[in-house]
């Protein structure tokens, strides 16, 4: 759920963060990954309720999804309002 409200938040947001650093600028699309959240907040949604219903294929769903939420994860620690 927390992709999901992450990508929602997004989606509503400023339209892009910047990131300086020695010799490059950054520019990050937040709308592109409101969506990217907004698709695996769903996807792991889905995948938790086909899970405690008891699917076997499930499992190995829910492990990639869960990795890839975890890429997305890190990929979007520039855009924190914290980070130098």
């Amino acid at each position: 759920m927390f992709s999901g409200l992450q990508g929602l938040v997004a989606l509503t947001g400023p339209d892009t963060y910047y990131l300086s650093t020695p010799g490059a600028l950054f520019i990050f699309d937040a709308k592109g990954w409101g969506w990217w959240n907004v698709a695996l907040g769903a996807s792991l949604i889905l995948t938790a309720v086909a899970l405690f219903s008891g699917a076997t294929w499930a499992r190995v769903v829910a492990v990639v999804v869960a990795g890839l939420s975890a890429v997305v994860q890190l990929m979007l620690i520039p855009a924190q309002p914290w980070c130098p």
